[in-house]
């Protein structure tokens, strides 16, 4: 059923390199102390000199992390406040936005006050991190809401969920709007970015190009035909609007007479 049950089993962050049109795994980041621990889960600041993460043990909660990144390196490892991991609960998927000049952090967690399951919230640093505020209802469901993307020439927050109207499994969806509860009803993104399996992990590296994770067939697995997420790269199909060309066609048979 794809679920890993391995006492030894942890997730790290790799960093990997596009040459030529392949990726190239380039090293392992890792921290000596954290060994026992799955971290994953980044997202950079914009001067990209500060990475924050989750931090989970075997089988158990998730917090979020914060640490210096340099030349490729992680150290100085600082957990969030109280305020981002609430006692008694897990705190994951960080994604920190700058926006404004004002710094957010939209993050899921099962946290009391919320919708259901894992639900997104945000919180603003103003000197420290304030009590995060919930997406709301539009955004939350009595599911789950994980992962999200904030893209900022855009204001849209892409986020999956198992609970909104999906293709199965959790779909990645789409909402408009501005920080930090002010949000469109989300809109499911469709095939091909979904399938029938999960989608997770939405993110943008530019207008056109992105990544995405997904159990859909096609993964690579050593055991079932479908178990678990591969990362899986995505470019934009642009479409010239209809009118345009019609336009373009009636300007071409005017006679020039």
């Amino acid at each position: 059923n794809g679920i890993v049950l391995d006492s030894n089993y942890s997730s790290k962050l790799y960093l990997a390199q596009k040459k030529d049109s392949v990726w190239l795994l380039s090293k392992t980041l890792s921290d000596t102390g954290y060994v026992q621990k799955s971290i994953a889960n980044a997202s950079f600041n914009k001067a990209k000199t500060e990475v924050y993460f989750s931090l989970c043990g075997q089988f158990s909660t998730c917090q979020i992390y914060t640490a210096k990144w340099k030349d490729g390196i992680l150290s100085d490892f600082k957990k969030l406040p109280e305020s981002i991991n609430a006692e008694e609960s897990s705190s994951t998927h960080p994604n920190l936005v700058e926006i404004n000049n004002k710094i957010y952090l939209i993050f899921s967690s099962n946290r009391n006050g919320g919708k259901g399951g894992m639900d997104l919230w945000v919180s603003e640093y103003q000197k420290d991190w304030s009590s995060p505020k919930n997406l709301g209802k539009l955004i939350n469901s009595p599911g789950n809401e994980v992962t999200p993307f904030f893209d900022e020439a855009l204001n849209e927050l892409y986020f999956s969920s198992d609970w909104h109207y999906n293709l199965g499994g959790f779909d990645v969806f789409k909402s408009k709007g501005s920080f930090p509860t002010s949000w469109s009803g989300p809109n499911n993104l469709g095939l091909p970015y979904n399938s029938s399996f999960n989608d997770l992990y939405y993110s943008q590296k530019d207008t056109l190009n992105g990544f995405i994770t997904s159990s859909r067939e096609g993964s690579i697995t050593e055991k079932d035909a479908v178990c678990c997420n591969d990362i899986f790269e995505f470019n934009k199909i642009v479409e010239i609007p209809k009118i345009a060309i019609e336009d373009t066609v009636k300007a071409d048979s005017v006679p020039n007479n």
